[in-house]
């Protein structure tokens, strides 16, 4: 009878963290990661060891693809006695996630889809599409079209592969069909703004842009909205949505789990807000705003431009000469990017080429191009040290760039 009283106690005590972890659960579902995280704080407080919540807070990190951090809840998750399978699908989400389809498929191989948690299918599908293998990304988006659940999930990546194609108005309509099956979902909102903004249909996307209940992610939307305004003329109701976000910077949030290609390595807002600034005749402060936003990311073409109009309004001649200057050098560097693309198209296994033109990329086009072009060239050989070593390179300057907010190195 003690022992059956002593279990019925332990049941009790243990059910609160249950119930805390089982919210957490059901917002990872609906993809709210930072509720997730605050009812996985709640779950800390009745039992601080809990495997299981370690496991939640994977999960949750990984949605906001904060990888390092993943990582190192599924260390403490193994160390305190983690489930075997538990640990592998979750490490199969964070090789994903890096772009190590091959890894992620060989943890998921034996099991079933629907033992598969959504985030693991997803962050599969995401580097399927980034690899181009898109053949590979349906197999797993006709296994979601199944299931009324999550039939807006296939919609959203539909529109994601579309949009990767540039196809931005199909890209549009599957994000809008997503959001008529699942209205809370910010990354589809987001997108489906994009989509719509780059078909300069700004009146939809401005709508998109102007979803309420964002919590967290305000001011990506903000952002975009006072951008759309600025497409449609309405500068000065433009400066007015974006100057409560003025300081804010890429480092100091992390997005959505929406693959916010727009934020990557770009101080977007001090980018916008220029353009406001140019159109409203401000141009000390568009100076001010696009030196800062150069400073976080020295490729930026468009913001080089406007710097040199400014400069030259101002009549700063000479700064303006430096300036433009480097944007030749840029312009010279992607005509040898097209060049490089041409040769590699006779010669696709070209090593030396494949390199220099991820290196080019990283100078003068994007962290994701240069990347892609890495993840290329180590799929065919593993041990390219040149390859590795701008691989290190580039992820240790996005790392330090995540965490201090401080400026790219300008390479």
């Amino acid at each position: 009878m003690f022992f059956f009283l002593l279990l019925v106690l332990s049941w009790w005590v243990n059910l609160p963290g249950y119930w805390v972890r089982d919210l957490a659960k059901r917002a990872l579902q609906r993809h709210e990661a930072h509720l997730a995280l605050s009812w996985i704080d709640r779950a800390f407080a009745f039992q601080p060891n809990d495997s299981s919540a370690m496991l939640l807070a994977v999960r949750a990190n990984l949605q906001l693809n904060l990888n390092s951090k993943a990582h190192e809840w599924l260390e403490r998750a193994q160390a305190m006695g983690a489930k075997e399978e538990a640990t592998n699908l979750l490490r199969c989400m964070i090789a994903a996630q890096l772009g190590n389809v091959d890894a992620a498929e060989q943890l998921l191989s034996d099991l079933s889809f629907h033992d598969i948690p959504i985030e693991a299918n997803e962050a599969v599908i995401r580097a399927y599409q980034y690899g181009k293998q898109r053949q590979r990304a349906d197999l797993i988006l006709d296994q979601f079209e199944k299931d009324s659940e999550t039939k807006w999930i296939a919609l959203y990546h539909r529109g994601r592969l579309f949009e990767i194609d540039e196809d931005f108005q199909n890209a549009g309509l599957c994000y809008s069909k997503a959001l008529s099956l699942q209205p809370s979902s910010s990354r589809a909102a987001f997108r489906a703004g994009i989509c719509f903004y780059h078909t300069r249909d700004f009146d939809r996307a401005e709508e998109c842009f102007r979803k309420p209940g964002l919590g967290p992610y305000q001011s990506v939307f903000a952002i975009e909205l006072a951008n759309c305004l600025w497409e449609k003329n309405e500068a000065e109701q433009a400066a007015k949505v974006i100057e409560p976000f003025l300081e804010w910077r890429p480092h100091q949030t992390q997005p959505l789990y929406i693959q916010l290609d727009e934020y990557v390595d770009s101080d977007r807002v001090a980018i916008v807000a220029a353009r406001i600034e140019d159109a409203l005749g401000h141009r000390e402060q568009t100076v001010r705003l696009l030196e800062r936003a150069l400073s976080f990311n020295h490729r930026d073409f468009e913001g080089r431009a406007l710097l040199v109009k400014n400069l030259q309004a101002l009549g700063r001649t000479q700064e303006a000469e430096k300036v433009a200057a480097v944007q030749s050098q840029m312009v010279l560097g992607r005509q040898h990017c097209r060049q490089l693309r041409q040769e590699l198209e006779q010669n696709p296994r070209d090593f030396d080429k494949l390199c220099e033109l991820a290196e080019l990329y990283w100078q003068v086009e994007s962290d994701a191009e240069a990347l892609l072009t890495v993840s290329e060239i180590l799929d065919q050989d593993p041990n390219c040290e040149r390859a590795l070593q701008l691989q290190a390179a580039i992820l240790r300057e996005q790392k330090s760039r995540q965490q201090s907010g401080t400026p790219s190195s300008g390479k």
